[in-house]
């Protein structure tokens, strides 16, 4: 089966023009728009519903949520309903969410996060599946709760992860994984056998899972100056990996400080020598199209299902979205159809 495509947006423009640019995607073949819900842009659901009164075929997800700052019930609710409005189109992402932007400013508790999304994600299956549902966990808590509502519709449920464990949990528990920003295929590979170990544990198998290669992706001529704009950006993802994701990438806990350090104390140009054009072609793509059409068919044989554009809010005073999404529409989607 051909690989499929997809892309990350967060809405950040008003939704008239954000709706415009996913129904534009949808035209030029994307099959998956995901919406992220990231900091405190437009709620994601409410721009989702929105897409899904108004495009007739492209799968709509948001990516991720996170049963921190949203109860499962809330979000089994809405995911509910998305699912109606598009035919069960509708995708749910999970992952940890963001700590310091986000959790921490909500007050959110600051506990493991694989034992939550393993309750939230069992929660949510019995809630959509009309059962009546008591769990309590360190991140929240559900007491006799039943939905009021059919939800006819099955929703995938993707788990968002960058930690070995979480890697088996997905294989285990999860319809698909989401693995951010990692673009290595010998990494990717070391990565989905941890996800068929969690899937053999539960009589699964690599079939059973989508496996979403989430990647920033830039199509340019100018690539010393797109990445060094991008630098700071891939250096505060890379800090955020869990410390053995670090350590396939050569990144030891020194040198992790050191970027902290620099991202904390500097806010000029990130340092190449910090991050070197190595490392940021280990963790997003930036070139040409046949560039990017290379280093997709290397990810897509080393287990990817669904390659994702990640086009990251710092990027956006250099590129233009809709410019970037349809150059890969035109010049790299027709190469793997």
């Amino acid at each position: 089966m051909a690989m499929e495509f997809a892309f990350g947006l967060v809405p950040t423009s008003d939704l008239e023009s954000f709706s415009r640019l996913i129904a534009q995607a949808e035209q030029w073949g994307f099959d998956t728009a995901f919406v992220p819900d990231q900091g405190f842009h437009r709620d994601p659901f409410v721009a989702l519903a929105h897409l899904a009164s108004t495009l007739s075929r492209i799968k709509l997800g948001v990516a991720v949520t996170n049963p921190y700052t949203r109860n499962p019930v809330q979000i089994a609710r809405a995911a509910g309903a998305l699912a109606d409005l598009c035919q069960g189109r509708f995708i749910l992402g999970l992952g940890a969410g963001e700590v310091g932007g986000l959790r921490d400013k909500l007050g959110a508790p600051r506990s493991p996060f694989l034992p939550v999304v393993e309750t939230a994600i069992q929660a949510m299956r019995d809630l959509i599946d009309g059962q009546r549902v008591t769990v309590e966990s360190p991140a929240f808590a559900i007491r006799d709760v039943r939905l009021e509502f059919e939800c006819p519709h099955r929703i995938p449920m993707y788990l968002a992860t960058t930690a070995p464990d979480g890697f088996r949990l997905a294989g285990r528990l999860a319809d698909g994984l989401i693995l951010a920003d990692v673009t290595d295929p010998d990494i990717i590979r070391q990565c989905l056998q941890s996800v068929a170990e969690g899937a053999g544990e539960n009589g699964r198998t690599m079939q059973d899972i989508e496996v979403v290669t989430w990647i920033t992706t830039i199509v340019t001529d100018d690539v010393t100056a797109t990445r060094d704009h991008l630098r700071r950006v891939m250096a505060m993802t890379v800090c955020a990996f869990h410390r053995e994701l670090r350590q396939m990438l050569g990144i030891d806990d020194g040198r992790r400080s050191e970027m902290q350090h620099a991202l904390e104390h500097s806010s000029g140009p990130f340092s190449p020598e910090l991050f070197p054009d190595s490392l940021f072609d280990q963790v997003a793509i930036v070139g040409s199209a046949g560039h990017c059409i290379e280093r997709l068919r290397a990810i897509e044989a080393a287990g990817s299902t669904q390659y994702s554009v990640r086009m990251p809010a710092a990027a956006a005073a250099l590129v233009d979205y809709g410019t970037n999404l349809l150059t890969l529409a035109e010049g790299v989607i027709p190469s793997f159809r």
